[in-house]
Formats: C-alpha cells, sequence, structure tokens
C-alpha cells in the first residue's frame, strides 16, 4: 500500500467504527427495555456497555476522520462517510432483521454511485 492511499484507509476505519457505534447503540437502546427520554437519566444507559462501547467507536472515528481530512479534501472525504449509511442498511437487515425492502435497495444503490462518482477520473 503506498502513502498515497493512506488517507482513504483511514477514511475507510472510520466509516467502519462509526457503523459499529450505531450498531451498538441500537443494541444497547434495546437492552435498555424502553423508550429513551432525553432527561438527566440518560447518563445512566450511557454507561451501559453497548452504549458505552459505541461512544468509543464514536471517539475512534472521528479521530481517525480528523487524521484522514488532514490528507483529503473536504470535498471527498464528507462524502466517503455516506457508505456508513451503506454498511448500516446491510447489518440492519442482516442482523437485526430490519425490513428489507425495494426502496431501501434503491436509495443505497444511488449512495453507491454518488460515491463512485467522487473517484471517476
Amino acid at each position: 500500500m503506498t502513502n498515497a492511499n493512506l488517507p482513504v484507509v483511514k477514511m475507510v476505519i472510520s466509516v467502519i467504527l462509526g457503523v459499529a457505534g450505531q450498531f451498538l447503540f441500537k443494541q444497547g437502546v434495546k437492552a435498555w427495555g424502553q423508550p429513551v427520554e432525553i432527561s438527566p437519566a440518560m447518563i445512566k444507559l450511557f454507561l451501559t456497555p453497548y452504549v458505552f462501547a459505541g461512544i468509543t467507536c464514536y471517539v475512534l472515528s472521528t479521530f481517525t476522520y480528523l487524521s484522514a481530512l488532514s490528507q483529503l479534501d473536504l470535498s471527498v472525504a464528507y462524502p466517503m462517510i455516506s457508505a456508513g449509511y451503506i454498511l448500516v442498511f446491510l447489518i440492519s437487515v442482516i442482523f437485526l432483521k430490519e425490513s428489507f425492502t425495494l426502496t431501501k435497495l434503491l436509495a443505497n444503490v444511488m449512495i453507491i454511485g454518488g460515491i463512485l462518482l467522487l473517484f471517476w477520473k
């Protein structure tokens, strides 16, 4: 791998960590077992294992993103984050047994098209 590819690898890692954070957040609120209200009691939720792990993933994702951003144009880096939507869709369908619909699939195909356009020479 060349140094020129390193910022893109950092972006991929950042996206994966962000997706892991979302998955862990969902697992955490499912384990919480009740609707989450915005209140001081949320601090207890932040300290549950899944949610705390999700927060950790987000922090690591942010550090990795900042490192990549120092080497990439913002107009390239920020749209790459949308790859996370595709991963969240797949994880939601496979692991969380959420519905797979043609509309969701089409939306994700359009996102992939947009990302590919970024790298089209």
